[in-house]
């Protein structure tokens, strides 16, 4: 697990979280990947776990839990 503030209060949410997870060196094996945050991250790095790294589907938990520029009342 990485914490990932943010320093610009302007920038939008998950924008760091691509960019680390990329840069990242997965263990060997078959790694298990939790990803949750703005609705178009977790889609987003879920495909690229997949397609660049080879974990199964199943092996990646992911949700959205906000869009960002919408309220929760929308």
């Amino acid at each position: 697990m990485r914490w990932l503030p943010r320093t610009d209060p302007h920038a939008v949410p998950g924008q760091l979280a691509p960019d680390t997870v990329r840069a990242a060196e997965l263990p060997e094996g078959r790694p298990h990947c939790f990803v949750a945050g703005e609705n178009a991250l977790p889609t987003g790095l879920r495909r690229f776990l997949v397609r660049e790294h080879g974990v199964p589907k199943d092996d990646i938990a992911f949700i959205g839990y906000w869009r960002h520029g919408r309220s929760a009342m929308d």
